[in-house]
């Protein structure tokens, strides 16, 4: 009886371990498995970057949707043009709309600059400007991005170059899928009500080769100042333009270290990330 008695408390003990253990494990579990349900379950996948989307295929879209008293007509008035272009001396390419490339080789023969202003959608995945760096949450990795519409700005083509190209981004616009990483970005970490815009401007001519003719993609390299969080710096990234009729797309991207800009690097006890994220763009400009 007495040997009963004395091993009752040790049962307790015991039972009280096993909880105690299986409370710790549940707690582990909990903070490695809700973040990977949350990532992969759960938060949307993030918006592809400007590179993986492209640029906008807008002849194409244009070709294919077109009704076909819209696509006779448009081939009427190319003929006419074609014909008008011809006694004019003016040679057209054979693999674009005959207006076009009489439009396109006349400005270049004159040495006439064109002059483009950057229209803006409302739709965050057809223009924007915007970043994406790299968080890992309790051990899962994933991508915050952020992006807005609200950006303005310029472009003039000059022939075969870019001679001038600047925007100006809004940036106390910036949203993500995550109110609580906006508040950090427009708090302690961009300081938007201390700096609301970033800008970026060419400091030399961007060659795209030739002079661009409609729905041909040319890569190139653009040489400006980036200035964030009130800090300007020349930078060289690789650009995609591409025109088509009255408008030209351009997208690019380039990395930039937080350090570099004086910018508090985002991590924090739950989220930590790189010291480092990537600029994104993808702009429209309109001829003037």
């Amino acid at each position: 009886m007495s040997d009963q008695i004395n091993t009752e408390p040790k049962k307790k003990v015991k039972l009280w371990l096993k909880i105690a253990i299986g409370v710790v494990v549940a707690g582990i579990i909990g903070a490695t498995a809700g973040p990977f349900i949350y990532i992969h379950l759960i938060k949307s996948d993030a918006p592809k970057s400007a590179e993986q989307q492209g640029l906008p295929t807008r002849a194409s879209d244009t070709a294919t949707t077109a009704p076909s008293s819209t696509v006779a007509s448009t081939a009427t008035t190319s003929t006419a043009t074609s014909t008008t272009a011809s006694t004019a001396g003016t040679t057209a390419a054979s693999s674009a709309p005959a207006v076009t490339a009489a439009t396109t080789a006349t400005s270049a023969a004159s040495g006439g600059a064109e002059n483009y202003t950057l229209t803006m959608s409302n739709d965050v995945t057809v223009n924007y400007v915007g970043y994406r760096v790299t968080e890992n949450l309790f051990g899962q990795d994933t991508e915050g991005v952020g992006r807005t519409t609200g950006v303005t700005g310029s472009l003039t083509l000059d022939g075969s170059a870019i001679t001038a190209a600047e925007f100006t981004v809004d940036m106390t616009t910036v949203k993500s899928d995550e109110d609580n990483r906006d508040r950090k970005f427009q708090g302690e970490i961009m300081e938007t009500s201390t700096y609301p815009t970033a800008n970026f401007t060419i400091t030399q001519p961007i060659d795209l080769g030739t002079v661009p003719a409609d729905g041909n993609e040319i890569t190139a390299t653009a040489t400006g100042d980036l200035t964030l969080h009130g800090v300007t710096k020349s930078v060289t990234l690789t650009v995609k333009a591409q025109r088509n009729g009255d408008i030209i797309d351009v997208l690019g991207s380039t990395n930039i270290a937080f350090a570099d800009y004086g910018i508090a690097n985002p991590s924090n006890g739950a989220v930590t990330t790189a010291d480092n994220g990537t600029i994104e763009f993808l702009l429209s400009f309109t001829k003037a």
